[in-house]
């Protein structure tokens, strides 16, 4: 099974149709969108043979997932479908996506000034918390199939930086973080623009009773963030 996880940047703006170009192209089995923002019908249009699970019911919809494998539930909304929310997929594999609130100052900037970072971290730390520790539970009920958990958590990895805490949430849990399994490099989802230098990963793919085969990041930089993909 190949997931595919991308930000893509206030609906794709100008670039939409070379993002579903790009996609199409990689030919994921699931595709977790970020900031979809209305993008959906021309997302659904490129990628013949997929469906469109809207997890965000406000009129931002920002989470959606989107799949050419048969949807056999679709999980009730959790505590705020903005930032959280799924599906199960045949065989059995249950997929949800995630966008975890940002922290001011951007945490990034405050590690890259040579400051801790811990504090600056709680937003995105509480929130988790709550989706691993209560959502995740009550949602699954006790359905034993495998788990991937996707989308952008606006933190830095816990793997590559001691002091943070939120990523090691998932690992904690039992999650692999499935591009650091595969890849010692500490990778680059944020920013994909020249214009804001910093090198972080903030976009994952974390798995659970799947073993991840391949991951990667998309080249092709059409939005702040890069596409990031993993093989199972």
């Amino acid at each position: 099974m190949r997931v595919l996880t991308w930000n893509i940047w206030n609906g794709g703006r100008d670039d939409l149709p070379l993002i579903v170009e790009q996609v199409a192209a990689v030919a994921p089995d699931v595709f977790v969108c970020v900031e979809t923002y209305g993008a959906a019908p021309a997302i659904l249009a490129g990628l013949p043979g997929y469906t469109g699970t809207r997890i965000t019911a406000r009129d931002r919809d920002n989470l959606w997932i989107f799949t050419r494998l048969p949807v056999t539930h679709v999980f009730p909304p959790s505590f705020d479908d903005f930032r959280f929310g799924g599906i199960r997929v045949s065989p059995g594999v249950n997929v949800f996506a995630t966008w975890l609130n940002f922290s001011e100052p951007w945490l990034g900037d405050v590690l890259a000034a040579g400051g801790d970072g811990r504090a600056d971290e709680r937003v995105q730390y509480a929130e988790l918390s709550r989706i691993v520790h209560e959502e995740l539970p009550r949602l699954l009920d006790g359905h034993s199939g495998p788990v991937v958990v996707a989308g952008d958590l606006n933190v830095l990895p816990a793997a590559d930086r001691p002091q943070l805490r939120t990523t090691r949430i998932l690992e904690d849990a039992g999650y692999t973080d499935t591009f650091r399994a595969l890849s010692a490099d500490p990778g680059h989802t944020w920013s994909a623009r020249p214009d804001l230098p910093l090198a972080e990963r903030i976009d994952y793919i974390f798995a659970k009773d799947l073993k991840p085969l391949r991951s990667w990041t998309l080249t092709r930089r059409l939005s702040d963030h890069a596409a990031l993909v993993t093989d199972f």
